[in-house]
């Protein structure tokens, strides 16, 4: 369980030189030196949908799936899919900077509907490449989305911490959130270093948690129930509790299984 890694990044580290240097300063060190193997999953989705809306107004929710956003013009698919792969390509070369051999991927999908927090069966498709991609120890770095196989194929804009959920929980992988915030925080603004997932829910029940911090805890609770293995939302900006996080201490925000 402990031998895959899965590290879901999001906020300024997708689309910032100086944010996304400091991670793979840290992220260089842990692949070489205890070459585990790796599965970087990116976000995107908010500044995807706000560039994509400056463009075009024809998104819509999948009727099936209000957690997936499903884009059926055509000129619209290359768009999105633009935007998607500029993220993906952006991180990926950081890697090879660093000499960390990486490989971008989508999702391959049989019934886009399928995927949700109760089901977590989006990704199976892919997993034979990415075991293939571990014995070579590449890292694959997931691109959120996924192609629609229908008479009208689309693609199908999956939201990344359930993606990173669905893919730790097929592989039994511990999984970690990077985020631009340290931890989470109480009503007071003070880190809570451990939660459990009762206090989490009548955390977002007060409304103290809120917007994609809720999608996040969702995710991790789902984890822990699955694997009874507890799951850190932390940030990346302290060099040297990324280095203890990666290593497999607690940093940020732990919420336990228990």
């Amino acid at each position: 369980m402990q031998n895959i890694l899965i590290i879901k990044l999001g906020g300024s580290l997708l689309y910032n030189d100086v944010s996304i240097k400091r991670f793979f300063d840290t992220l260089q060190s842990y692949y070489h030196t205890y070459r585990k193997n790796i599965l970087i999953v990116h976000g995107g989705n908010f500044w995807i949908n706000n560039e994509i809306k400056k463009l075009d107004s024809s998104i819509s929710h999948n009727p099936d799936n209000e957690n997936t956003i499903k884009y059926s013009n055509i000129n619209l698919n290359f768009k999105v899919n633009m935007f998607l792969n500029t993220i993906n390509n952006y991180i990926t070369e950081w890697a090879k900077k660093y000499y960390i051999n990486a490989m971008g991927l989508c999702l391959n999908y049989k019934k886009y509907s399928h995927v949700n927090q109760n089901n977590i069966f989006p990704c199976y498709n892919s997993l034979k490449l990415i075991k293939y991609l571990f014995s070579y120890n590449i890292i694959p770095i997931i691109n959120p989305s996924g192609i629609h196989k229908n008479n009208n194929p689309s693609v199908v804009e999956i939201p990344s911490d359930i993606v990173a959920m669905s893919l730790a929980i097929m592989l039994k992988a511990r999984l970690i959130f990077l985020t631009d915030v340290s931890s989470i925080l109480d009503g007071k603004g003070k880190c809570i270093k451990n939660i459990t997932p009762l206090e989490a829910k009548k955390l977002i029940h007060q409304g103290i948690i809120t917007n994609g911090m809720i999608e996040k805890i969702n995710a991790a609770i789902r984890v822990s129930y699955c694997l009874k293995q507890s799951v850190c939302i932390s940030g990346w900006q302290d060099l040297e509790k990324l280095k203890s996080l990666l290593q497999g201490n607690i940093t940020g925000t732990q919420i336990s299984f228990i």
